[in-house]
């Protein structure tokens, strides 16, 4: 097999080598175990890895056997190591392929980090290492630094699901990026470390945090400074608000923005003094910290990660790190697929994991037996799936306003009374755009109620 040689150092680092002969070497073990990622049910793959090893490989093993190796033989560093090396590697070789919509949000930056965790249910074996928040329950955190440009964990750190949040230290040395962190990670530790490797962040302000204001932005007036941020709520006007603010701790001025939503003031702190950055901008900006939901929502979901049913620690890690590994993989092929002007949020991530599924066993097999060509092959085809089958289905206003109607209609409780007062007559499709089109423009993020508007269109009609 090609380009193993960095596998076999690692393995050789953490003593996992294969030391004699085996019927399940190395190389095999960790291919399989990467990419049981794809199998659907989590807890019987290793019969399935078993049946494939025969069918394909000609390789008669056992699962005991298997499991034997995942539990004692190979060490989950191996794992944890080749994580942060194709991460590192995957980095270096993707150029400057960025489209417009990411290069102008990282204007100025170098890029934007997003920390966060994703808490998962472990077996019951574990229970003494993996305290859960809940009594007899056992489960592990998952703590990421999630890279927007690269769109993939770049640093990873499991614990107890019991371990606080700050205690993951997620701040790089690097000058000039732009971290994005809530709550669960708010310390003024952190804040003074961002500030003095010359970095920036935006965070939600806590509510316990009751600063006093120190100058004031923009049009807002100057008879807040010298008052304490509860004192002068009741006074803001307008939607939005631009302050600067001292912070216990931290010797530079902080600004502080605020939007108003809902009939109430939600605050965000962030040392972005710029005044283009106005704090609709800060907010839309913040907005961003999304994807690393995503993120975990693909982990959970389509790399069947929700419940981890290993039994020991080592066999855990290893699980969770190969499936780490195999999101890259995925991530990596879009970006392979993708056109330089179109942004990988263009693609559903559910759709690509889906589709790289189906071509695993046979990328598998033209890996492990060395074939060059047929991996060519695949991977061109593949590339080719991707880029054409991937892409999120994008729903047009009109569309949008056309599925309601359509699904209101399907209703029993709006069908019958509506039929009987109309005898059949309900007003057409086309009106009902024009009418919900006019309430677009005058409440355009009032999507949420056109469902009651179509209602009472449709029997005042």
């Amino acid at each position: 097999m090609p380009h193993i040689r960095p596998c076999l150092d690692i393995a050789k680092k953490h003593n996992a080598q294969d030391n004699r002969e085996r019927k399940l070497t190395l190389m095999p073990y960790v291919l399989f175990t990467i990419f049981s990622s794809a199998i659907e049910e989590k807890g019987s793959y290793l019969p399935q890895i078993v049946t494939e090893l025969k069918r394909k490989f000609n390789i008669k093993i056992t699962k005991q056997a298997i499991s034997k190796q995942m539990v004692k033989k190979r060490s989950w560093k191996v794992f944890r190591d080749l994580f942060y090396e194709i991460s590192r590697k995957s980095n270096r070789s993707r150029g400057e392929k960025i489209s417009k919509e990411k290069l102008r949000i990282l204007n100025g930056f170098k890029d934007i980090l997003i920390p966060d965790s994703s808490s998962f249910k472990v077996f019951k074996t574990l229970l003494t290492k993996y305290q859960s928040t809940h009594k007899g329950i056992a489960g592990c955190k998952l703590n990421t630094l999630f890279s927007f440009s690269s769109f993939r964990a770049i640093k990873v750190k499991i614990t107890t699901q019991k371990t606080h949040d700050n205690k993951f230290k997620f701040v790089k040395r690097d000058k000039g990026v732009l971290y994005l962190f809530d709550l669960g990670y708010w310390s003024y530790k952190t804040i003074r470390t961002i500030i003095g490797r010359k970095s920036y962040f935006i965070s939600r302000l806590k509510k316990s945090c009751d600063p006093v204001i120190s100058s004031v932005n923009g049009n807002t007036t100057h008879k807040f400074v010298g008052k304490k941020l509860s004192e002068i709520k009741a006074y803001l006007q307008g939607d939005t608000i631009d302050l600067n603010i001292k912070l216990n701790g931290v010797e530079k001025e902080i600004r502080v923005v605020g939007i108003l939503h809902n009939h109430e003031w939600y605050f965000y702190i962030t040392n972005i003094f710029d005044k283009n950055m106005l704090p609709r901008t800060i907010y839309e900006i913040y907005r961003i910290r999304w994807q690393v939901e995503l993120f975990f929502k693909w982990i959970k979901k389509y790399l069947n990660g929700k419940e981890l049913c290993m039994r020991t620690d080592n066999s855990l890690l290893t699980e969770i790190y190969a499936t780490l590994i195999y999101s890259i993989l995925v991530v990596l092929l879009i970006d392979g697929a993708r056109e330089s002007n179109t942004s990988i949020q263009r693609y559903s991530m559910g759709k690509a994991i889906n589709i790289v599924k189906k071509y695993s066993m046979a990328l598998l097999t033209a890996i492990f037996h060395g074939d060059e060509s047929e991996l060519s092959r695949l991977l061109s085809e593949l590339l080719e799936l991707l880029q054409c089958s991937a892409l999120k289905e994008v729903r047009s206003r009109e569309n949008i306003l056309l599925t309601d109607y359509v699904h209101l209609c399907k209703l029993k409780f709006f069908q019958y009374p509506a039929r009987l007062f109309f005898k059949d007559n309900l007003p057409s499709q086309g009106v009902l755009h024009k009418v919900s089109e006019i309430f677009v423009k005058i409440m355009p993020n009032s999507r949420g109620i056109f469902g009651f508007i179509h209602v009472i269109i449709t029997f005042l009609w």
